[in-house]
């Protein structure tokens, strides 16, 4: 009996060991951090989001995206800022999130200062660009802008595409 009890707890102490092993490698490896990331993001805890953002070496497009997506959404969007111009590889899927996220807040100005640096930094706006920057321009009345974006969005055919996915819905 004495020995069964030794063995029994040699066992729980292998599982315990066997637990904690599979969490360190399941917990920092990447696709479950940024799982983890998006979860916390997805619940409003930005902050925890935030330490498992901090405590990752290699941070790709994705895991910046719902850091400054969770920052604007909890309505921080200065932070979402300071963390959009702190990352160094950029694409325009991040550049619309920006724009949206300071549409959203009502911030058209730097809605519009965005959209022109998305150009200055050679990115060509997409569909969801012109959706989200033409709001802007009416609410903040730039009509001149708004006339340019939407001869732009004609010449890339997007207003068709626009209008067919519009009578989709």
């Amino acid at each position: 009996m004495f020995t069964n009890g030794f063995l029994i707890l040699n066992d729980v102490k292998c599982q315990l060991i066997g637990q904690y092993i599979v969490f360190q490698i399941w917990f920092w490896f990447g696709s479950v951090r940024v799982g983890i990331i998006e979860l916390y993001v997805t619940c409003g805890r930005v902050g925890d989001a935030q330490k498992v953002f901090d405590e990752m070496s290699k941070r790709d497009v994705i895991v910046w995206n719902l850091m400054i997506h969770g920052f604007c959404k909890s309505g921080n969007v200065d932070t979402g800022l300071c963390l959009f111009r702190k990352m160094g590889e950029r694409n325009v899927v991040l550049w619309n999130s920006m724009i949206s996220c300071l549409v959203q807040c009502g911030r058209d100005s730097e809605a519009l200062g965005f959209f022109n640096e998305t150009w200055e930094q050679g990115f060509e706006p997409d569909e969801p660009t012109v959706v989200l920057v033409l709001p802007a321009c009416v609410r903040f009345g730039d009509v001149d802008d708004g006339k340019w974006i939407h001869s732009y969005a004609d010449s890339k055919g997007f207003c068709k595409k626009l209008c067919l996915w519009g009578t989709h819905l």
